[in-house]
């Protein structure tokens, strides 16, 4: 049975009575916004959730609960649609979450599905305290699907921060508690962190389950799965058909109106598959198609990573001018993973072009950036680079470490005992000490204590733009029992 006219009719009865108490108001409220919700799952209603938003003054939505997921949508769907840009988006999230979620259980997932945000922003300490007030809220509620969805948010935004076996953890954590086309958004983060990682295997096997007959065409929120499958094609060296699941994704978004750059990777990808394949005139219509949608949601360190595939898709001189453009956008950007991949590849421009000292001194940077952020696949790559360029990695340094060592020094910096390592990683205790035996070794320090000044492992102090320690999530993740 389709809800949304049901809803949308109750709605209309009540906002046509003569005599409107408070109640009604706040009934009417929570009607339209579950007609909305209702609405913008099936492709057919996007157009009567746009009507909405240009409508709409959600200054004007007065207040109490339904006021309160009224703008959540609100909000949610104007970034979705580039109604805004991301300073206003991530200052009016802070308004829009009220401080807890004890009210009528059917507006929750209206109400922190605007926390998606949090991996669209690159706001830090603001939108950090949303994420913790809602989520002891939907631990004090006793809301294990709140909690696994604002988990899953978070898988999102440490993966585009460079912290790879963190985001894993948390979107497999995630994945036993979500259901539904909620849970299409952790299948995603999951299998992309294991591509980071160089598990394809393990991306392939996490995407297997998924039954393509349940909401294929129900929900937009389909390409979610669209882009972890054309992900994972990529890897795997098939890249015509990457491309093509790439632009059915896309497709599929514009369709339901969702042109905002930066809710899914997928016109990077479509670039970097279009260049690959030597189709250049398309790689670089897309590409400046991209940096412009990026320029329109304002945030610097999203405009560096389109600026990074223009600069491969324009090649020659120009190319290597925008690749330095991107790297100097995102230098002091959160997004690390983005900043490791720009790195090398004006490291390899470089090296191509010539110039094999400057080179070199950017693929160590580079290889010392993606060992940070535990992608050993890109760290490979540098490393490869760097040899053609006659060099050698620096002795020492986080960037000796492997992927494994790598997140549990991180962890052990950032306070974790060795048992709280064990459970967040789903290792043994006797593998996490012998990863630390290890990173002792390599980094020439006598124990624990040297782990807090070892470059590259405290989250807080290795990224400008960064979370402060407070707000550190993979010391968080760490600490939660």
């Amino acid at each position: 049975m389709d809800l949304a006219p049901l809803l949308e009719r109750g709605r209309r009865e009540l906002a046509d009575a003569t005599t409107a108490t408070r109640e009604d108001r706040e009934l009417r409220q929570r009607l339209e916004a579950l007609a909305l919700h209702a609405a913008c799952e099936d492709p057919s209603g996007a157009a009567q959730v746009w009507e909405w938003v240009v409508r709409t003054d959600p200054d004007e939505l007065g207040d109490g609960p339904g006021a309160d997921v009224l703008r959540s949508a609100h909000l949610l769907f104007s970034a979705l649609g580039l109604h805004t840009d991301a300073a206003t988006a991530a200052a009016r999230t802070a308004e829009a979450m009220p401080a807890d979620l004890e009210d009528d259980a059917y507006l929750h997932p209206m109400r922190v599905a605007a926390l998606g945000l949090l991996c669209w922003s690159e706001a830090a300490t603001g939108l950090g305290g949303v994420r913790r007030r809602t989520l002891d809220a939907a631990h004090r509620t006793n809301r294990p699907d709140v909690e696994a969805f604002l988990r899953g948010v978070e898988s999102m935004r440490l993966l585009r921060r460079g912290q790879v076996p963190a985001a894993l953890a948390a979107a497999l954590a995630s994945l036993d508690v979500l259901t539904g086309e909620t849970r299409l958004m952790v299948v995603r983060a999951s299998p992309l962190a294991c591509v980071e990682l160089g598990r394809t295997a393990e991306a392939e096997r996490l995407l297997a389950p998924v039954d393509d007959r349940v909401t294929s065409e129900r929900t937009w929120r389909w390409s979610y799965l669209l882009d972890a499958r054309a992900a994972v094609l990529a890897a795997t060296g098939r890249t015509r058909e990457a491309l093509a699941l790439t632009l059915e994704c896309g497709h599929r978004l514009m369709s339901a109106g969702i042109v905002n750059p930066v809710v899914l990777d997928w016109r990077r990808r479509a670039v970097e598959l279009h260049h690959e394949l030597g189709e250049h005139e398309a790689a670089r219509t897309a590409a400046e198609e991209y940096v412009a949608l990026c320029r329109r949601w304002g945030a610097e360190g999203y405009v560096g990573a389109a600026l990074r595939v223009l600069g491969l898709a324009q090649g020659g001189e120009q190319g290597l001018a925008t690749l330095r453009s991107a790297r100097a956008a995102l230098a002091a950007s959160p997004l690390a993973l983005d900043r490791a991949r720009c790195t090398v590849d004006l490291g390899a421009r470089v090296r191509a072009e010539g110039g094999a000292g400057e080179a070199r001194a950017l693929l160590r940077h580079g290889l010392e950036l993606a060992a940070e952020c535990g992608a050993p696949t890109l760290a490979a790559r540098a490393r490869t680079e760097l040899a053609a360029a006659g060099g050698r990695p620096r002795r020492g340094g986080s960037s000796s470490l492997t992927p494994a060592e790598l997140g549990v020094a991180r962890l052990a910096a950032g306070g974790a005992t060795n048992r709280d390592i064990a459970a967040v990683l789903g290792s043994t205790l006797r593998a996490v000490e012998g990863h630390l035996t290890r990173v002792y070794r390599k980094l020439g320090i006598d124990g624990r204590a040297g782990l807090a000044s070892a470059p590259g492992l405290r989250v807080g102090d290795r990224r400008p733009g960064g979370p402060d320690d407070g707000d550190d999530p993979t010391r968080q993740a760490a600490l939660r029992p």
